[in-house]
């Protein structure tokens, strides 16, 4: 649809004004009130269902709703994004949250506001900032009475309502509206020679409507999001509108509530009323009688969705304001007085795991070089999402953290044990404290982070600062549906980053195809070598005496916490192939199954069905720090046979204490394994190829030489050379 139209200066844009068509609003508002109030006294009988409401469908409804708004505002962004100039998620956020709360009280108030912030923030234009809102309104609409025609004539498509056939009714407006923008595009392109200033001033805003709406119809990736976002908009709004009604003990299936739905979707687009009180309550009264309901069932429920929506509104409000007090993007660069080393946060021992490990080790070697505030956990998990026993470290030989700074000397170096996945005020709190260090480093491996991160972030970032993540995860080992929402969380998370270390080529590659088209600044730096646990309390002979193990068996290690895609099942298989060429040989199975009991059972039946029991000592626990080494010198070498991953701090633990290994061809591995020198690399979920690289290393004194290789090449994984590439972020960026 082409146009030609000609701009009006920007010297005569006025800001826009509520007249004659707003106080009309107030009246009929007015009016319709008082016609209510009269309804409800006179019907006051029907409404004593509302003393005997369940309060409890209230806050899940509110929680909902809450999300519908957050859900809209994210939606939002991508429109103002796509049409018109780009702005940040929390503008959005807040323009939209502040608007709708406003447009309650005040008959276009919400539109004024958002077009006003518009101007000032983005330097958008008065009469684009009035498209921008009318384009996004008519897809948001077009979309809902679209999810609405599919799920009447999926479930109910003879339904009537007064005699009207409601799957005709929804086509008919679906039709309607989108006819409506051809129809402004060709009186646009009719009226193009109009002069007086007025309708010339109206043509044009027409002309800008009908080219955002091409604009954003035309964006094929754009549209698709527009779809599932309002679509999973709809779904919260029927949720919420079940559960209302549930609390007023009214059934009512899908298709009852994906009419209520859509005309709240199209309510919030065609306004008559500020904030369509009093036309909304007649129209649900009007439908709910209809439908055999009762008329003040249908009011009440309207009564009801309009509460809690403004004080969900008023919430994330409030919570805008907040989060603009104390995160303004105009905030000046922290003078140089102020400035600090460097901002750790993430776990740390006492905690499990190797994220914890990785993050003392990296603080211990940090804290040398650099004043470091460690912001880390005072709890991590809640017992319910970690699936292990317990996720404290109650090891005898503790790996603790130093913050007295190098020789003792105090440079600022500081530990602090306060976040909280319930706590939100902690993760705000380490935000602001993070604000004045110019090196912000975050780990990433779970994208249960996401959230805390987001709103760290928000309190953490200015101008002069730089966030690094450390990426362990660049994408979870998830596939499917689950793994496409988790990708998509971890770019918007990611996105916020300045720089990168990831630790291995594999990863660099998962970061460029998750960022797409937007380059990032991203350092390659292997895990480092993991030597703590090496204290030479034991060789060969006392740990397998410590095991019961007989001194010259051959024995294979398996190590750490047991994951489907940690590839065991595979492992397993290859043994009765490895059998064949000693059929003495003993896997050892060191670690805690992640999951439930069944798990473990699992693997139970596997090495039973295979007749591999003799062959086979599985220890299912977590392993303490005092027992690293007696497990890893009882194997004469470790097996990593991971389907998927990015890497495996078990294989530095291995270096660590001069073991080689055998791996699959996968993620860090390639990286860090010498080829028939520290280990032997097969192709993964392959237990042919597995078993003959366990066989191949007990030939020709294969042991004893990889170990002496492993002695050589571990140097070149120290520490130092991981803080070196961590300080490389601290010189400003050339170019």
């Amino acid at each position: 649809m082409e146009r030609h139209h000609e701009e009006l200066p920007m010297k005569n844009e006025s800001r826009p004004r509520m007249g004659f068509i707003s106080a009309a609003k107030m009246l009929l508002m007015v009016i319709l009130l008082i016609l209510l109030a009269v309804f409800v006294y006179k019907h006051r009988q029907e409404f004593q269902f509302i003393l005997s409401i369940n309060t409890g469908y209230i806050l899940p409804a509110l929680l909902l709703i809450g999300a519908g708004q957050v859900l809209t505002a994210y939606h939002f962004n991508l429109v103002i994004t796509c049409v018109s100039h780009p702005i940040s998620f929390f503008s959005a956020f807040k323009y939209f949250t502040l608007g709708g709360f406003i447009n309650v009280f005040v008959p276009h108030g919400g539109g004024v506001y958002r077009a006003v912030m518009f101007k000032k923030d983005g330097n958008i234009r008065y009469r684009d900032g009035i498209s921008i809102l009318v384009s996004f309104g008519w897809l948001s609409s077009l979309v809902s009475l679209g999810l609405g025609i599919v799920i009447v004539a999926l479930y109910k498509p003879a339904m009537q309502f007064q005699g009207v056939p409601v799957l005709l009714f929804f086509i008919l407006l679906l039709l309607v509206q989108a006819l409506s923008i051809r129809a402004l595009d060709l009186w646009v392109q009719k009226f193009h020679s109009l002069r007086r200033e007025g309708l010339r001033s109206i043509r044009q805003m027409g002309g800008d409507i009908v080219e955002r709406i091409t604009t954003v119809m035309k964006n094929a990736p754009l549209l698709l999001k527009s779809i599932i976002l309002i679509g999973l908009n709809v779904g919260l709004t029927i949720w919420a509108l079940y559960l209302l009604f549930a609390s007023i003990g009214v059934p009512a299936d899908i298709t009852f509530l994906t009419i209520y739905a859509v005309t709240i979707r199209l309510s919030s687009v065609v306004e008559l009323t500020p904030g369509n009180l009093g036309v909304r309550e007649f129209v649900f009264g009007l439908l709910s009688s209809g439908m055999g309901q009762g008329a003040a069932q249908g009011i009440a429920i309207s009564m009801m969705w309009r509460l809690i929506t403004v004080f969900a509104k008023g919430v994330l409000s409030l919570a805008a304001v907040a989060i603009d007090k104390s995160h303004s993007p105009s905030e000046p660069p922290a003078p140089e007085g102020e400035k600090k080393g460097i901002f750790l946060l993430g776990p740390a021992a006492p905690f499990r795991g190797g994220i914890a490990l990785y993050n003392t080790l990296l603080f211990n070697h940090l804290q040398e070089r650099r004043g470091v505030l460690f912001y880390t956990f005072k709890k991590q998990y809640f017992q319910w999402l970690f699936p292990g026993k317990d996720d404290h470290d109650n090891s005898s030989d503790k790996i603790e953290l130093k913050d007295n700074g190098l020789s003792g000397q105090d440079n600022g170096t500081r530990v602090k044990r306060e976040l909280h996945p319930l706590n939100l005020a902690s993760w705000i709190r380490a935000g602001k404290e993070a604000r004045p260090y110019p090196l912000i480093l975050l780990p990433w491996w779970v994208i249960f982070w996401a959230p805390y991160y987001l709103l760290f972030i928000f309190f953490a970032r200015r101008r002069d600062n730089k966030i690094i993540f450390l990426c362990h995860n660049v994408e979870e080992h998830e596939r499917g549906f689950a793994g496409g929402v988790k990708r998509f969380i971890a770019r918007r998370v990611l996105k916020k980053g300045d720089g990168f270390i990831v630790h291995s080529r594999g990863e660099e590659r998962q970061l460029s195809r998750l960022f797409k088209k937007k380059k990032a600044l991203a350092v390659v730096s292997p895990l480092p070598l993991v030597e703590v646990f090496n204290k030479n309390r034991y060789n060969p002979a006392t740990s397998r005496e410590k095991l019961g193990i007989p001194a010259q068996r051959k024995v294979i290690l398996f190590f750490g916490f047991i994951r489907d895609y940690k590839g065991l099942d595979y492992l397993l298989k290859a043994l009765p192939l490895v059998k064949t060429y000693d059929p003495g040989i003993l896997l050892l199975i060191v670690g805690e199954v992640w999951g439930k009991r069944r798990h473990y059972e699992h693997y139970m039946r596997m090495i039973k069905e295979l007749g591999i029991e003799e062959n086979t000592l599985f220890i299912n626990r977590y392993v303490y720090n005092e027992e690293v080494e007696m497990y890893f010198k009882a194997g004469d070498f470790v097996v990593l046979p991971y389907t998927d991953g990015s890497g495996s701090g078990i294989l530095q633990v291995a270096y660590g204490l001069d073991r080689p290994v055998v791996t699959t061809d996968i993620g860090a591995f390639a990286d860090v394994v010498l080829e028939g020198k520290t280990g032997f690399m097969v192709p993964p979920a392959d237990e042919k190829s597995l078993a003959e690289a366990i066989i191949k290393m007990y030939r020709d004194d294969c042991i004893p030489r990889m170990e002496e290789e492993v002695r050589q090449y571990k140097k070149q994984f120290e520490w130092s050379y991981m803080v070196e590439r961590v300080l490389g972020f601290e010189e400003p960026a050339k170019g």
